[in-house]
């Protein structure tokens, strides 16, 4: 099996290539990216990838100032949270953080108590 046909690879690959060009201030390509590791996943059924990509589209929304297109990605990402929780995310603590950032930007304090409070518990329940 060459790389390009190893589907988890493909998205972790396009998902932290993505993430990295963002933190590089490169928005519009970390989102090309992202979302192309979105259709992997979507297409797989990997749900807590989905939500992984999602956030990471909320975030690449939010650094262009379309906070409608952040909304849409951070509230998909928090129902899944709800639903199904962290476990299978690759990175859980920058999902739930990226969360509270693209809620508090958009003014959604009632959501921001609501992850803060989730998270805080995850982290209450993992150190016993």
């Amino acid at each position: 099996m060459t790389p390009s046909q190893d589907d988890r690879a493909r998205y972790w690959l396009l998902g932290d290539l993505g993430l990295v060009l963002l933190a590089m201030g490169d928005a519009p390509g970390a989102a090309r990216l992202i979302t192309e590791a979105l259709q992997t996943v979507r297409e797989k059924g990997w749900g807590q990838q989905v939500c992984e990509a999602n956030i990471g589209l909320a975030a690449c929304a939010l650094a262009r100032g379309q906070l409608d297109e952040a909304r849409t990605y951070v509230h998909e990402a928090w129902d899944f949270l709800k639903e199904h929780g962290w476990f299978g995310l690759g990175n859980p603590g920058k999902t739930y953080r990226i969360c509270i950032d693209t809620f508090e930007a958009l003014g959604e304090t009632e959501q921001v108590a609501e992850v803060l409070e989730i998270a805080h518990q995850i982290l209450v329940d993992y150190a016993n």
